[in-house]
């Protein structure tokens, strides 16, 4: 009997473009660093919440 999810069992990585390796952990780092801006924004956000809710 085939089971549910032996279609996924022989799964392989597809090969990555020889144009395009794979990038190392500092150059994904590098990539996403900009996002570290937004760190205290959710912060914020809850500030404006309990501000808006105490006025209405």
């Amino acid at each position: 009997m085939i089971g549910r999810y032996d279609r996924y069992k022989y799964y392989k990585r597809p090969p990555y473009p020889k144009a395009y390796p794979p990038m190392s952990m500092q150059q994904r780092a590098a990539q996403f660093v900009s996002f570290r801006a937004l760190t205290g924004f959710e912060v914020l956000i809850e500030e404006m919440v309990v501000y808006n809710e105490k006025l209405y």
